[in-house]
């Protein structure tokens, strides 16, 4: 992939045995991802903390924009 990647998941999000594990894998295998674990977040963690996701997640778009 040549675009920017962002992969987010919840610490609290455990969905599946190793859920916790492959979003971190993802990212790594994914050239230049960046990788964003969320403390005290589960799988609802747009609905849960919109408010904070909004602000982080605009930011890193504010901050890729030029990018392609």
């Amino acid at each position: 992939m040549k675009i920017p990647t962002l992969v987010v998941v919840g610490d609290a999000d455990v969905g599946g045995s190793n859920h916790g594990s492959q979003p971190e894998v993802l990212a790594n295998r994914i050239p230049g991802a960046e990788f964003k674990l969320l403390k005290g977040q589960s799988h609802g963690f747009f609905s849960q903390a919109l408010e904070e996701t909004n602000a982080w997640l605009r930011a890193w778009v504010e901050n890729h924009r030029t990018e392609r």
